[in-house]
C-alpha cells in the first residue's frame, strides 16, 4: 500500500507481546526487520523502526543492542526517533515502571534525561541511524490526558503537551513554556549532527501533534494550529543550524 500510495519510506512498529503471548525476543525482532527489508528491497521501499509506547522499543535499553545486530547482518539499522516516548518517562516513575527501568534510572545506570552525560538520546543520534525525525512536545513528568479515556477506562498517557500556550479552557492543565524545552533541544542537537554529517542518513521530518487518549484526545486546542506552529520553529531553528555549520564563501576560497 505504502508503494501503490508513492511513499519511500514505511515506518514499522512491532507490539511488546508477540500474538502468542510472550514478550517479543531480540531474535523475533532481528528476524522481522531482515524480512521487512528485503521486502522493501524488492518494491523499493526503505524501512525503519520507531521507538514508540506499547512497542518492543518503549524500553529504550532496547534501541541500540538491537541496531548493533542488524548492522551485524550487514544492513543499516533505519531508526525512527520519536523523542516524545522516552522523555514522557524523564522525572515519571510510573512511566518508569512500565518497562521496569526505574532502579537503573535512579541509579543513573541508564540516563534518559537529554541534559545529563551519556543519555540515550544523544547515544543514538551519534549512531548516525536516524532517518527520520518526528516532533511531538512533551513534558518531564507531564499531565495525563483527563479528557479522553483509553478503551480500557484509564486516562491517556502523557504524550503530548501544547507547543505554544493554549487560550483558557483549551487544557486541562497548567502551561509552562519550559517544559517543551527537552524536545526543542533534542531537535536541535539531530539538525547539528545532520548539517555536520556529511553522511547523515536523516531524511524526513514530521510533525506529530495528534488525537487519541494518549495524546490530544478531546482536547479543545486545536492539532492543526500547533503542527504549524512547531513546522514554524522548525523551519526557522533549522535554517539558522544550517547557517551555523556551512562553510562562509572566504572560507571556501582559501581552501
Amino acid at each position: 500500500m505504502c508503494k501503490e500510495a508513492g511513499a519511500e519510506f514505511h515506518n514499522l512498529m512491532l507490539y511488546t507481546r508477540h500474538a502468542a503471548g510472550h514478550v517479543v525476543s531480540d531474535d523475533d525482532i532481528v528476524a522481522f526487520y531482515l524480512h521487512a527489508w528485503e521486502l522493501g528491497q524488492r518494491i523499493g521501499i526503505e524501512i525503519g523502526m520507531e521507538n514508540h509506547i506499547y512497542m518492543w522499543s518503549e524500553d529504550p535499553r532496547r534501541i541500540t543492542p538491537i541496531a548493533q545486530r542488524v548492522r551485524a547482518q550487514g544492513l543499516p539499522f533505519q531508526y525512527v526517533l520519536d523523542h516524545s516516548h522516552v522523555l514522557l518517562k524523564l522525572d515519571n516513575p510510573e512511566e518508569q515502571d512500565v518497562v521496569g527501568m526505574r532502579a537503573q534510572v535512579e541509579s543513573g545506570e541508564v540516563v534518559i534525561d537529554p541534559y545529563e552525560s551519556g543519555n540515550l538520546i544523544d547515544d543514538w543520534i551519534a549512531q548516525n541511524m536516524v532517518h527520520w525525525l518526528q516532533i511531538r512536545p512533551v513534558s518531564p513528568n507531564g499531565p495525563r490526558n483527563i479528557w479522553q479515556l483509553t478503551d480500557n477506562g484509564h486516562y491517556g498517557r502523557a504524550c503530548q503537551y501544547p507547543f505554544t500556550r493554549p487560550t483558557p479552557g483549551q487544557w486541562h492543565a497548567t502551561w509552562t513554556a519550559w517544559r517543551v524545552e527537552p524536545c526543542k533541544e533534542i531537535v536541535r542537537r539531530a539538525l547539528r549532527h545532520h548539517y555536520s554529517t556529511p553522511a547523515s542518513p536523516l531524511r524526513y521530518i514530521t510533525t506529530d501533534m495528534i488525537d487519541m487518549p494518549d495524546y490530544g484526545g478531546g482536547t479543545k486546542y486545536s492539532l492543526f494550529e500547533q503542527n504549524v506552529a512547531i513546522a514554524r520553529w522548525f523551519r526557522e531553528t533549522a535554517a539558522q543550524i544550517r547557517a551555523q555549520h556551512q562553510p562562509l564563501s572566504s572560507d571556501i576560497a582559501r581552501s
